[in-house]
């Protein structure tokens, strides 16, 4: 059984991006106050499965982090630390890219990720830090089936 914090995480009714639901449950010391830059990617199976995220630069690594750091530590909604390695490179398309590896895998396995779930990447500092936030937000549907006899009618 998950922890608490984990089934408020990944339940509820409103759980998106945003939703306040989260200061609910994350412990005071685990996010800053004020992040200064975010991102949201939903996520694809190569993301997950690789153990490789690829995070664009221009228009958030760039101004997220403006020198080179190697290690790259991502702290989830509950507070844990997952150390990771950050390079650059060039993603699928040919844009300059930030590959973030190394526990990133960890990070998705404990929590469930699976492709079509979102996350939400922030700093709380521009490049002050090699400290990451993530938030990991499940992709919610509601599926129907209608009864054949009730359709006809």
């Amino acid at each position: 059984n998950p922890p608490l914090r984990h089934l408020l995480a990944r339940g509820g009714s409103h759980c998106g991006i945003g939703s306040s639901m989260l200061n609910a449950y994350s412990p005071a010391s685990s996010r800053p106050k004020s992040l200064v830059r975010s991102y949201v990617k939903e996520l694809t199976l190569y993301d997950i499965h690789s153990g490789t995220l690829y995070l664009p630069w221009y228009g958030f690594d760039q101004s997220a982090f403006a020198f080179v750091f190697s290690d790259l530590i991502l702290v989830d909604n509950a507070g844990s630390h997952y150390k990771c390695t950050l390079k650059f490179g060039v993603d699928a398309v040919g844009e300059l890219a930030c590959k973030v590896s190394g526990g990133w895998f960890d990070l998705c396995t404990a929590h469930g990720v699976v492709e079509g779930d979102r996350a939400k990447f922030s700093v709380a500092h521009y490049s002050a830090s090699n400290v990451m936030y993530v938030c990991i937000y499940p992709r919610i549907g509601v599926e129907a089936y209608l009864n054949r006899s009730v359709v006809e009618r």
